[in-house]
């Protein structure tokens, strides 16, 4: 029986575990403080109303009846623990347009699941297996970046540093940057890139940043090589600049503002890379309008939303931007509108080749 994409992100697990534990102590989902004074976020949730347009109301609405008429209404999601985006908010938001209809996003979904949210590499592992068809959700026009034949993306985890303003006077807001001796201490990587993707995806962005494109991690490899001989980056996971992606560094996040800390996202300016997540219809399901109900909601203005809070940057971030749908604590939590034409999503091809440079580094043997 498949676990979708457990072993690919393996440090993403805590991060979903911990929002559970949030859930469960407050009965509201963690999401990154605002930078801006006086900035709030109403809810844990996206109300069912907020941001979608009208447009989408039929296709959303046709589907989800025929869930609920002809499928048994409900969907399994599977490997949305590998994914480290916070489905909480996601669930609530579904549920609330679409009351009836059943969502299971824990591990037990992953065995029989009606829709799989995966990562590049799994993505292509599913499709030339068989295993998942083909659907093209309403509004795939819109995803930045869309390659044709491609599956259709729904968000992204970028690259980004976490800053404990608290401990760290000056942000970086770049890559090479971070290498400055006067950061000595300051810095840690989270997770490890020959296991998990997030964290090569920064070794990848170190390669873009050194003038390189993100397969050719020698670079980035090296880059990362000389800031620890150079004493900036630290085996210390409570170092005040994390760098990961915004999935992968939330639990810190969380951990740090707990304490009372101030924290700040930076995307860096010459490593705008993200890992994008599509969600994929498993091929021989019994709930097919169920899954494709799903996946029509994570890319509407409502499933939009409810990702960025649950850690993800949507793939329709543009649309969300240009309408000004997002509130001041979500702007802090996202990249700037030029900062996102710039993102490279990377490629199933790009991780693979990316990967030798990484177990052939000192660093990492």
């Amino acid at each position: 029986m498949r676990r979708w994409g457990a072993a690919s992100v393996r440090a993403a697990v805590p991060v979903v575990a911990l929002a559970a534990m949030l859930v469960a102590c407050t009965g509201t989902r963690g999401s990154f403080a605002s930078t801006v004074p006086g900035a709030t976020v109403a809810g844990s949730t996206v109300p069912a109303t907020v941001g979608t347009q009208p447009s989408q109301r039929p296709t959303l609405e046709g589907l989800a009846e025929q869930c609920r008429s002809a499928a048994g209404a409900a969907v399994k999601v599977g490997g949305v623990l590998a994914t480290g985006v916070d489905h909480s908010g996601l669930v609530d938001a579904f549920q609330a347009s679409y009351p009836g209809i059943t969502v299971s996003t824990d591990g037990s979904g992953d065995v029989g699941a009606d829709v799989v949210e995966a990562d590049p590499s799994t993505a292509q592992l599913l499709g030339r297996s068989g295993e998942v068809e083909a659907f093209v959700p309403s509004l795939a026009g819109e995803v930045l970046g869309l390659v044709a034949g491609s599956p259709v993306w729904a968000w992204s985890s970028m690259v980004v540093f976490a800053v404990d303003r608290s401990r760290v006077a000056i942000v970086p807001s770049s890559v090479r940057e971070l290498s400055n001796p006067a950061y000595a201490g300051d810095a840690h990587l989270v997770g490890d890139p020959r296991t998990d993707v997030m964290a090569r995806a920064v070794v990848m962005a170190a390669s873009l940043a050194a003038g390189g494109s993100p397969d050719d991690t020698a670079r980035g490899a090296k880059y990362v090589f000389s800031a620890t001989r150079a004493g900036v980056f630290t085996a210390d996971s409570d170092a005040p600049i994390a760098l990961g992606t915004t999935a992968s560094v939330a639990a810190t996040v969380q951990q740090w503002q707990e304490a009372g800390r101030e924290v700040k996202l930076v995307f860096p300016s010459d490593g705008l890379l993200g890992v994008p997540f599509s969600p994929l219809q498993v091929r021989g399901s019994s709930h097919v309008a169920c899954a494709q109900s799903w996946i029509e909601h994570l890319l509407s203005d409502d499933g939009a939303l409810s990702v960025l809070l649950g850690h993800g940057v949507p793939a329709r971030l543009a649309q969300l931007q240009q309408r000004s749908l997002l509130t001041s604590d979500m702007v802090a939590m996202v990249p700037s509108a030029e900062q996102w034409a710039r993102t490279v999503q990377v490629t199933d091809a790009q991780l693979k080749t990316a990967l030798q440079p990484i177990l052939a580094s000192p660093l990492w043997k």
